[in-house]
């Protein structure tokens, strides 16, 4: 939505994101930094069994899942890193407001972790760096 509002209004786009992001829970944020596919939910729990088992990449998926599979915490590095790339924006300017570095740090350390992500594109089109007073 914002890119496309960005072709038609140059700098209208990011604007909007910013305002709408400005308001977003930073808690459910941290959270999501702290996600165990693991620890997941599903409606049977044999689905669970077998969703762990493929991710592990094991034959059978009815049998007992490996819950110490390195592609296990591969996976879990990944969606962190995911939901940090998300989230930056809003972390700075959480940042602006609390003047704590903390949850940035917790965004990078997210990233710096999966080693899978070879490619990191960030957009702050449009985002006051400034801290308030």
């Amino acid at each position: 939505e914002e890119t496309r509002q960005e072709q038609n209004v140059p700098g209208q786009g990011w604007h909007r994101k910013s305002s709408r992001e400005e308001t977003f829970p930073v808690d459910l944020v941290e959270s999501c930094l702290d996600i165990d596919i693991r620890d997941a939910e599903a409606s049977q729990e044999i689905d669970k069994t077998r969703i762990l088992n493929v991710l592990a990449g094991r034959h059978d998926p009815n049998v007992e899942p490996d819950l110490s599979h390195a592609n296990h915490e591969i996976i879990n590095q990944s969606l962190r890193s995911l939901f940090a790339v998300a989230m930056w924006r809003s972390a700075i300017q959480h940042r602006r407001k609390s003047h704590s570095d903390q949850l940035l740090h917790k965004l990078a350390i997210a990233l710096r972790l999966d080693y899978t992500r070879t490619i990191l594109h960030l957009d702050l089109s449009c985002l006051d760096m400034a801290q308030e007073d």
